[in-house]
């Protein structure tokens, strides 16, 4: 028997690959799941440190987020809670033994990466749409297009499993993974 997860039908060859719609679903549970546990210490050091302007949520969840994903996907199993919970794991792409924690930290910060792409690139835009005059054009559709052009590469990489043959996504490809069942 082997420490970790090993993928169905890998001992003879051929490994079923995890679907989008399961990838998008654990991601989901583990978003619920990490932003919940950032409430709860938020709740807790505002408890025990009411002076803070702020709730301390939205830091916590920038440690939690990277700290929960890599140590999850780097340990043997390779399976966060939604993962788990829909019966899939990311492995080595090669091995498909584990993955390992430098690796990924890897694939967690190029997805993050695509994602804060998005965020930057959504208020810039809103921006630009609301503040920014330009002239005799309309600040609106410059606004616009910069909102659209941003979301490119975290749509591309979130949707790259639809039509890839192993459906990885491009932070897998760049952290040498895959997202199989198990």
């Amino acid at each position: 028997m082997t420490a970790f997860a090993v993928p169905a039908r890998a001992a003879v060859g051929a490994v079923e690959y995890a679907g989008w719609p399961r990838r998008a679903a654990a991601l989901a549970i583990d978003a619920v799941f990490v932003w919940t546990c950032a409430g709860v210490l938020a709740g807790i050091l505002g408890a025990a440190a009411p002076q803070l302007p702020l709730p301390p949520a939205v830091p916590l969840a920038f440690l939690l987020f990277p700290t929960y994903f890599t140590l999850a996907h780097g340990g043997r199993s390779g399976r966060t809670a939604g993962k788990a919970a829909l019966g899939i794991a990311v492995r080595d792409a090669r091995t498909y033994g584990p993955l390992g924690y430098g690796r990924a930290f890897a694939r967690w910060l190029v997805a993050f990466l695509f994602w804060l792409v998005l965020v930057v690139g959504t208020t810039a835009g809103l921006a630009v749409a609301l503040v920014v005059d330009l002239g005799d054009r309309p600040s609106g559709a410059a606004g616009l297009a910069l909102v659209l052009l941003s979301a490119v590469p975290a749509l591309a990489d979130s949707l790259s499993p639809l039509w890839h043959d192993r459906r990885r996504a491009w932070h897998d490809r760049a952290a040498g993974s895959i997202v199989v069942r198990v």
